[in-house]
């Protein structure tokens, strides 16, 4: 057996008790997953079918129109898996004990990279099918489409991910070769810098139609002007798109050449890949070890004194923790660089919505415009406190013993990472919803409720995290996917989406009774939505208080 088969067959029996520990332990997670799965899938498939069926509304463009929707829909998942992959392929190269492991054994360094090659494919494909899947499925719906049209939809799809895979392997190699450590923050801060500038610019191309309803041929010239880069034919997400519009139109040999060519393109930037690896691996791997200077400028001492005048009403011991994790979360590229893009994307969004004519809607309108923006800045918080903060107590892992000697108490330990959690992510929410409700021109009274049900979720969300964080720690593993991957990471993500579904209906509630303000006497209005605050509040504070007892009654009887 060849040494990369070797790998892949160690890999598959770790896959399999994996599995069956999941199957064995965790039944609430693999229901919990797989229902929120199947629900997401679902409101894909809807969201799809209702946008193909209005494009059928008008035959004479309809092949022109699903051509556009195709091509920008892979476009964007291209880009994405390019990213992702890139970031995956560093994080399983250069920042895996594992390797570090490979190395010692008698392997060929194109053996290992070939590996976690097949690993980031991996990876990637099942996200990409997932996606992918409910719009392929909404376009055959009621469409007559041949028996072979969704299998080989799903092979196309097979084939396809392995061009974003390896064009971010390459990335990934060729930056840590050719950029110094201490320059990588930066050139991956110019980087989503760039892919924000380009979110923006697709969103103003968006907004030029953002007036038009019934769309004219002036008008259908002009969008296919605007989203002409979509269909480049140089593009693999163009290729793609072209073969499954070649399947549901009973052309199999048109099919068959577009597969054909994404497959000799996927196996050329795979060897390409691979060949780029071989050469420059050692080195690659060499400098991610590196400092890249005889000195290193961390700034962090101005960090200190900032903390510390802001934050002065806090004991001393909890500010050296939030001095602590701002440190690890800043030298942590993976995670700034997540946190940045996310949050990123919806900044241009929200500074972007009088470009698409949001704040000229009716006030019902806006209103649930609002709501769709406070409920999508939560879900992203939320799944940021999932990844980033339900780890930090594990992640301190063999240094436990330190926190143990030190003259501290856990109780402000925990509080520390409590503090942390909460204020960096009031920080950005508040700022997002504020520019949210700035963009719709919303009263201030709108301002004021929003601005206190961001700070309750904030509370909530962070105590969450901390709290079962604490009562489910695993100190023996150090990758935070997989420590966010067990029982509690699991219960984490159940209890936030509840939390966030119960404050958002709330305020939804409150959103409702503001209409009564056409009907109803001022004051009534002003009583209301003030209950339906303090409630938020109260379940804020009553679900800060719960998680932290938790966590901090676990974390006092834990043993280092």
């Amino acid at each position: 057996m060849s040494e990369l088969g070797i790998l892949l067959a160690t890999r598959s029996k770790a896959i399999k008790n994996a599995v069956s520990a999941v199957r064995r332990d965790s039944r609430l997670k693999v229901a919990f997953i797989l229902t929120f799965a199947l629900a997401f899938w679902v409101a894909l498939f809807m969201g799809f079918r209702e946008a193909f069926a209005f494009i059928s509304q008008a035959p004479a463009f309809e092949n022109l129109l699903v051509g556009l929707v195709f091509s920008l829909f892979f476009l964007s998942l291209l880009v994405m898996l390019v990213f992702s992959n890139a970031v995956l392929i560093y994080g399983s190269l250069y920042r895996s004990s594992e390797v570090d492991f490979l190395l010692t054994l008698p392997l060929r360094e194109e053996s290992i990279f070939s590996y976690k090659y097949l690993e980031t494919v991996f990876y990637s494909s099942w996200a990409f099918i997932y996606m992918a899947v409910p719009i392929v499925v909404a376009f055959g719906y009621k469409r007559g489409v041949p028996w072979y049209f969704y299998p080989a939809a799903v092979v196309m799809f097979l084939v396809f991910v392995a061009i974003p895979a390896a064009i971010g392997s390459i990335i990934s190699v060729l930056v840590v070769t050719l950029v110094p450590r201490s320059k990588l923050k930066a050139l991956t801060a110019v980087s989503i810098a760039a892919l924000l500038v380009a979110v923006l610019v697709a969103i103003k191309y968006a907004a030029g139609l953002a007036p038009k309803y019934n769309l004219g041929y002036n008008d259908l010239t002009r969008l296919t002007g605007k989203v002409s880069f979509a269909q480049n034919a140089l593009l693999p997400s163009l290729w793609l798109s072209k073969g499954i519009l070649s399947l549901a139109r009973s052309e199999p040999k048109r099919a068959l050449f577009y597969l054909g060519v994404i497959l000799s393109n996927s196996l050329f930037l795979t060897v390409l890949a691979q060949a780029i690896s071989r050469g420059l691996f050692w080195k690659s791997f060499s400098r991610s070890r590196s400092t890249g200077a005889s000195r290193i400028k961390t700034g962090f001492g101005l960090l200190k004194r900032v903390i510390d005048a802001v934050f002065f009403f806090l004991p001393r011991e909890i500010r050296l923790f939030l001095v602590k994790d701002t440190k690890t979360f800043v030298r942590d590229t993976t995670q700034w660089s997540q946190v940045l893009i996310f949050f990123g994307v919806l900044t241009i969004y929200v500074s972007n919505i009088r470009s698409l004519r949001y704040d000229l809607r009716v006030e019902e309108a806006k209103s649930s415009i609002a709501l769709l923006n406070l409920a999508a800045t939560c879900l992203v918080l939320s799944t940021f406190t999932g990844r980033f903060i339900f780890p930090l107590l594990s992640l301190e892992g063999k240094k436990f013993w330190v926190l143990g000697l030190a003259p501290i108490s856990r109780k402000r330990i925990l509080y520390g990472k409590f503090f942390f959690a909460f204020f960096g992510s009031l920080v950005i929410s508040e700022g997002l919803i504020a520019l949210s409700d700035w963009m719709l021109e919303f009263p201030l009274s709108m301002w004021f409720a929003h601005a206190v049900l961001v700070l309750a979720i904030c509370a909530g969300l962070a105590a969450i995290s901390v709290g079962l964080g604490a009562k489910y720690p695993n100190l023996k593993e150090d990758n935070p996917a997989r420590i966010v991957a067990g029982f509690g990471g699991t219960l984490n993500l159940i209890v936030s989406m509840f939390y966030i579904a119960a404050m958002v209906g709330t305020i939804g509630l409150a959103h409702h009774i503001s209409f009564a303000r056409r009907t109803y006497d001022i004051a009534v209005y002003y009583r209301t939505l003030t209950a339906y605050l303090l409630l938020s509040l109260l379940i804020g504070a009553a679900t800060s208080v719960f998680f932290l007892n938790i966590g901090r009654s676990e974390f006092e009887k834990m043993d280092f």
